[in-house]
């Protein structure tokens, strides 16, 4: 079978006149792209600005006069966002002092983004880091059916009655295999396995009108209006947008932007179909030198103030063209064929419903996946790798070698990740192999759950009752008591109404908590920094305040809303004089902590140490539900369950009690399935210099240190590059750093003879995902982080603690404070905790520094990393090898 592959051409343009023979929105898009700021971002008088981007005026007002148009402004509005479009810029030029190219901008861009979409269209679902389906042409030479969007920004049209030419034979087989995608498409069978809005209608447009995956029946269809990706993705995503608007009949051409995770550059970038022939176009600028005014044709780097004020001014201009949109799409879709999608494998011979019969079948059989339909084996079945849910870690990898005896390692868990998603069963007595899973994990390091509640009945009620004490000083919700409605904190108009939302939350807060005790005051120097980056904080909340008021139901979970979280702890984890926390680190490999029980087997009392460990936690959980019946019900049947699951350990270990040998060889293949390795969405840390010699054997962060800054490539490089790849889009990521080359090389060493210190971490999980994964992989990192400060002699940690008094670590993780950014009030308090959690950063240091100049035990903090455990288990098991 062959499979028809769409056509599609990419252009680069360099000047207006290469734009003639396309269509004239193209000329016209490209033509905004390049025109003049309004006078007054020269001259003044300008609207409201923070303190810390008042250098940025001089630079504009050092501009020549061409670079400005004498007539009346023709985008009023971006005095509205004007504060927070430079300080964007002076956020990326922190962030670029400290790491060079090597870091990535998208966070601070994206909340820029979300604001400007937000001016343009109240109305837009915007989702970051998002799955979108590739459209069919490089696709089957990768093997991947879906590629990532940066940032979409999306018109959301519900579903109305579908026409009853769709039997029900086809949705039975359709529904019965349900692809795993981003948002959770509804599949409607008549066997009732719909979604809780089971009344809704269908929507009633064929699988080529979706360029998000999911099969079977949809309720919504999302219709991006603006897209961001990065190099390696932008091509496919303008091509499949295209021909979603093809299909939709929406003549417009797509919008999006090409921005580099490691550059300062976004790149203006148009796609349509063409009618006549059904190719799908793809315009991207041709590189030129840089204008004075830091922006080329439709190349936009946000390290110049003038160059993203183009930016911001092109896309409120864009108003007019999402209006259009948005009118066309909700007169409905003119259905207009074109099997563009790279999962949908269309063939002669085949009517419809056979032909997504076979696609079906052929996507199970690559996924392993077992179904009830004829056997008919593909020529060559596509394997089903969803690019947005990759493998986040190899590290466990199975050891090669010789066959080894005993003890010979099962095959271990690849990625953390997979590991958190197993289900919660704990030691079993029925498992001969020696199962795996959470609880196994953090029974074997001796971990007692705790909740947030102060105890009063065990020996370590005070040492639990401090730290709740310390958890809420740090967590608790802090007010500046001069901001009210008449004297509120000054932001950017555009976000003036996100602002008295704030101010009103506050103020019903106070109410309600008015029987409470009273709230401790808010640092001076707190106060001042929140009010300098205001519009920054709010600008946050605005993204994801839109994602909840929408009837489609399109329900986004904290990775597709990460940059706006990132962006967050870039700007918060910060002290006065830090655009950008130099802190900061974003998807980087952590090690895991060893498992002590597998360390303690040669005791001779081991099954009788475990058993009393286990009987004391079993104490621990029935205190605790003692406890809790002064507070919440859930609260209290929580406490029960884990009492249970104590008292199922207790259980194990009480049969194990005349087999000691037997237990230990269980809890040795155990430990050997146990990730070694995790990646961690993001972790903001201390760096203390001096010890270099400590990093290679001892450090939690295992992937810290930015590689050198390459030499930038010559015009001649990428003019090979585009002939080799025939791709224009090389050419376009030329960056223009605001630093010199030798300072951003330097920078970027900065703390290559630190050892850094963890002290908070953020794991993101997708709509897919439970919430439980997110729990099990965040008890793991903090565990390993209570791990490597117990190595250094140090103890505390919020939310984790290793006890002064026991050889046990607590773990507080029940009636804890959740954050919802789309709430400003809630966005508000994460900063201040983020705020006084920078301030803890000295603290930090000096305990840890103290700790290692007294002369700790620098073998045990060489010795604290699961994967330094399973290299003397390696050792061990050669050694065995060689005398059998």
């Amino acid at each position: 079978m062959t499979t028809p592959s769409l056509s599609v051409e990419a252009h680069s343009i360099a000047s207006l006149e290469d734009c003639a023979a396309w269509p004239p929105e193209i000329s016209r898009f490209y033509g905004a792209s390049d025109a003049s700021l309004p006078s007054w971002c020269g001259t003044g008088p300008y609207p409201f600005v923070s303190d810390g981007i008042l250098p940025l005026l001089s630079e504009l007002s050092g501009l020549p006069t061409s670079a400005y148009a004498d007539s009346c402004d023709t985008t009023p509005r971006l005095a509205d966002i004007f504060n927070l479009v430079l300080s964007t810029v002076a956020d990326i030029r922190s962030l670029v002092a400290h790491y060079g190219p090597s870091r990535s901008v998208v966070p601070l861009v994206s909340t820029l983004l979300q604001v400007l979409v937000h001016m343009c269209a109240k109305g837009a679902i915007i989702m970051n880091e998002t799955a979108f389906v590739r459209p069919r042409t490089t696709t089957p030479h990768r093997g991947e059916f879906d590629g990532v969007a940066s940032f979409l920004a999306c018109h959301s049209v519900e579903g109305f009655a579908r026409d009853s030419s769709f039997g029900p034979d086809m949705v039975e087989e359709c529904s019965s295999f349900f692809l795993p995608a981003v948002y959770p498409m509804s599949v409607d069978s008549g066997s009732g396995s719909a979604s809780s809005s089971s009344g809704a209608s269908s929507i009633d447009v064929p699988l080529d009108a979706h360029v998000i995956p999911g099969c079977g029946r949809h309720r919504y269809v999302l219709l991006p209006f603006l897209c961001v990706a990065d190099i390696n993705h932008i091509v496919d995503l303008m091509s499949s947008v295209a021909c979603q608007r093809h299909v939709w009949g929406i003549p417009q051409p797509a919008v999006g932007f090409a921005l580099s995770k490691s550059g300062t550059t976004a790149t203006l970038v148009l796609s349509w179909v063409d009618l006549s022939t059904h190719n799908v176009h793809v315009v991207c600028p041709a590189p030129r030198p840089n204008s004075n005014r830091g922006a080329a044709l439709g190349v936009f780097d946000f390290t110049s103030p003038s160059a993203a004020l183009s930016f911001a001014q092109l896309v409120l201009r864009l108003s007019n063209e999402f209006a259009i949109v948005y009118d066309r799409a909700m007169a409905g879709c003119d259905n207009n064929r074109l099997d563009w999608r790279s999962d949908d494998i269309p063939s002669e011979g085949f009517h419809e419903q056979s032909r997504v019969a076979r696609w079906v079948r052929e996507v199970a059989l690559s996924s392993g996946k077992s179904l009830s339909l004829p056997p008919t084996p593909p020529a060559s079945p596509p394997k089903r790798v969803s690019s947005h849910s990759p493998d986040k870690s190899d590290a466990a990898m199975e050891s090669k070698g010789p066959e080894k005896p005993e003890l010979k390692p099962p095959k271990s868990h690849k990625s953390s990740s997979t590991f958190a998603a197993l289900s919660a069963k704990g030691f079993d007595r029925k498992d001969p192999e020696g199962r795996a899973d959470i609880l196994t994990w953090l029974g074997d390091r001796a971990v007692y759950i705790c909740a947030l509640i102060a105890r009063t009945t065990t020996d370590d009620a005070p040492e639990i009752t401090k730290m709740v004490g310390f958890y809420d000083e740090m967590c608790g919700f802090r007010w500046p008591p001069t901001w009210d409605k008449n004297s509120p904190p000054s932001v950017d108009a555009s976000l003036s109404e996100v602002r008295d939302l704030l101010l009103h939350q506050a103020v019903e807060s106070r109410k309600k908590s008015s029987a409470s005790p009273k709230q401790a005051g808010m640092k001076q120097e707190h106060q001042q920094f929140l009010e300098q980056h205001m519009s920054t904080l709010l600008s946050a909340s605005v993204g994801a305040c839109i994602l909840h008021d929408q009837r489609a139901g399109v329900k986004i979970n904290e990775a597709e809303s990460r940059h706006r979280w990132d962006a967050l702890l870039y700007h918060f984890y910060a002290v006065e004089g830090e655009r950008a926390s130099p802190y900061v680190l974003l998807e980087k490999k952590i090690h895991y902590s060893r498992n002590q029980a597998v360390d303690r087997m040669n005791t001779e009392s081991f099954v009788e140490d475990q058993i009393k460990q286990a009987d004391d936690y079993w104490t621990h959980c029935l205190d605790a539900q003692a406890d809790a019946r002064k507070l919440d019900k859930l609260l209290i049947r929580q406490a029960g369950t884990a009492a249970f699951q104590a008292q199922e350990l207790l259980a194990v270990l009480e049969a194990f009690r005349e087999r000691p040998e037997e237990y230990k060889k269980w809890v040795q293949r155990r430990s050997r399935r146990e990730p070694r390795e995790g990646i961690c969405d993001a972790i903001l840390f201390a760096a203390l210099p001096g010890y270099p010699d400590l990093i290679p054997d001892a450090e939690f962060i295992r992937e810290a240190r930015a590689p050198p800054r390459d030499a930038p490539a010559t015009v001649t490089d990428l003019d090979s590059v585009k002939q080799q790849l025939q791709n224009p889009f090389y050419v376009c990521t030329t960056e223009s750093w605001m630093v010199p080359t030798q300072a951003a090389h330097e920078h970027v060493h900065q703390f290559q003879e630190h050892l850094l210190l963890p002290h908070f971490v953020a794991e993101y999980k997708k709509s897919a995902d439970d919430e439980g994964k997110a729990l099990n992989q965040g008890r793991m990192y903090l565990v390993s982080m209570v791990a490597f400060y117990s190595a250094l002699g140090v103890g505390a940690i919020l939310m984790a603690w290793k006890s002064s008094k026991h050889d046990r670590t607590y773990l507080i993780e029940r009636n804890v404070r959740n954050f919802d950014i789309s709430s400003p009030i809630q966005a508000f308090h994460f900063a201040t905790f983020l705020l006084r959690l920078r301030d803890d950063q000295e603290k930090l240091k000096v305990l840890v520094k103290l700790k290692l100049t007294e002369g700790g035990d620098q073998r045990r903090l060489r010795a604290w990393r699961k994967l330094t455990q399973h290299a003397e288990d390696e050792a061990q098991a050669e050694k065995v090898a060689q005398t059998a």
